[in-house]
């Protein structure tokens, strides 16, 4: 049997309908049922469902190889869906409906209790973690298929299945459903698969197929709204919520001719990176336009330096969604002649890529100021990423960003205000 992406490549270099409809076939009950869990309305699930797989044709060019295609279905229709809420407030200025779907319920089951928190919980999780799950339940495949789409062994999916619940059941344990875990496996193995309703495959298939002429209007604005709130949301996560990923991403990104209008004469060197070593704490503030509410968050880095000074590692530690830690680490290494930085990203967060070039530079030995900006290649194509570094007095050191987002016309601005451990010496090191 072909897997996804052999039938999405068989859509896209083909032009294969057939291998397109196998894919709606194969996901939609599972899109369906998280469409009905958010909105709470059939005919509205269904227009949602939709949406998803017209959302699939316009990007599917796009998906890494990698991609384990029902997990990003599934995100994509919890996103669709929200975004689907969100329009209906906007239109009508009340929800009062819903919450009344959400109170109506008189049985005290434990499905009853999970599913209303089930997708907010699962959009929380990691996305191996959540993969797993969407794949064994929502979508009822044996672990043998769970492996073969993570590319691991069954045994080994099946541990990767027992990871994951565990932790969705903690994330429920947090919001005040407590579960045995042999409960929550036996309450999701019932409920949360899903057939699409009769018909719906097959009238979504030719939907998304058949472009903006055939689509409903009202399909056409979740299309366009989910677009544009995914093209934000994906910025965010890698800017924002995945990341503060101070020493890399936090960072202003322009549009590539805004750039070219500012290059400066000649190059720019640099000999070392030694100020930025030592052990960093503070915050992280953020907003963004259109409005999203503020973010801040408290933050820890240790810089190392390395070759003289001419390169540094960064380890960043930051609190997670689910109440942990997560911790990236980081590289920059001046190129030989010093006019230049190579990074390289974090996996977790993978913005930046090449050699970026020194804009500015200034240092004072003797106050301890010291300022440094660089422009790298950004993963966007046509979009590049400007970092600046001010270190003040030797133990203040303050990060500002202005991301400039094409798609959506959204801005993001964000600050990291650091202070050392422990006072730098003159040379830029932390004193013991």
């Amino acid at each position: 049997m072909p897997d996804d992406f052999d039938l999405l490549r068989e859509y896209l270099e083909r032009g294969s309908d057939d291998a397109f409809r196998m894919l709606v076939e194969r996901h939609s009950g599972m899109v369906h049922a998280v469409a009905l869990r958010v909105v709470r309305d059939k005919a509205q699930a269904q227009e949602v469902t939709q949406a998803v797989f017209v959302i699939l044709v316009r990007k599917a060019a796009k998906l890494p190889r990698a991609t384990i295609l029902a997990g990003w279905l599934y995100r994509t229709a919890r996103f669709v869906a929200m975004e689907a809420l969100r329009a209906e407030k906007r239109r009508q200025q009340h929800h009062e409906d819903y919450a009344q779907m959400n109170n109506a319920a008189t049985s005290y089951s434990v499905w009853n209790q999970i599913a209303p928190l089930l997708d907010d919980v699962l959009c929380h999780l990691r996305e191996t973690d959540r993969n797993a799950i969407v794949l064994r339940f929502l979508e009822d495949k044996p672990f043998s298929d769970v492996g073969i789409a993570l590319g691991i062994t069954e045994a080994n999916a099946k541990m990767r299945v027992g990871r994951a619940l565990e932790k969705l059941r903690s994330a429920f344990a947090r919001r005040g459903v407590v579960l045995p875990a042999a409960t929550l496996l036996a309450t999701l193995s019932a409920h949360s698969a899903s057939a699409a309703p009769v018909g719906l495959s097959y009238s979504v298939g030719t939907i998304a197929l058949a472009g903006e002429a055939a689509t409903g209007s009202s399909v056409l604005m979740l299309v366009k709204g989910a677009l544009k709130g995914m093209a934000w949301s994906q910025a965010k996560t890698g800017l924002a919520s995945a990341g503060l990923a101070a020493l890399l991403v936090l960072s202003v990104v322009v549009v590539e001719p805004r750039i070219r209008g500012r290059v400066s004469a000649g190059p720019v060197v640099v000999s070392s990176l030694d100020p930025l070593m030592g052990e960093w704490e503070g915050t992280y503030e953020s907003r963004s336009d259109p409005g999203v509410a503020p973010l801040e968050q408290s933050v820890a880095l240790i810089v190392r330096s390395s070759q003289s000074g001419r390169s540094c590692e960064v380890e960043m530690r930051t609190s997670n969604a689910a109440g942990g830690e997560t911790v990236y680490h980081f590289t920059h290494a001046l190129n030989d002649s010093g006019d230049g930085i190579i990074t390289v990203d974090d996996p977790q967060i993978a913005r930046l890529t090449g050699e970026g070039v020194i804009r500015e530079h200034s240092s004072d030995a003797t106050t301890g100021n010291w300022r440094l900006v660089f422009r790298a290649p950004n993963v966007n194509q046509g979009v590049y990423s400007e970092l600046r570094w001010t270190i003040h007095k030797r133990d203040e050191l303050l990060i500002e960003r202005h991301d400039h987002i094409p798609q959506g016309s959204i801005e993001f601005f964000s600050t990291l205000k650091l202070h050392r451990r422990a006072p730098a010496n003159a040379r830029g090191s932390a004193v013991p």
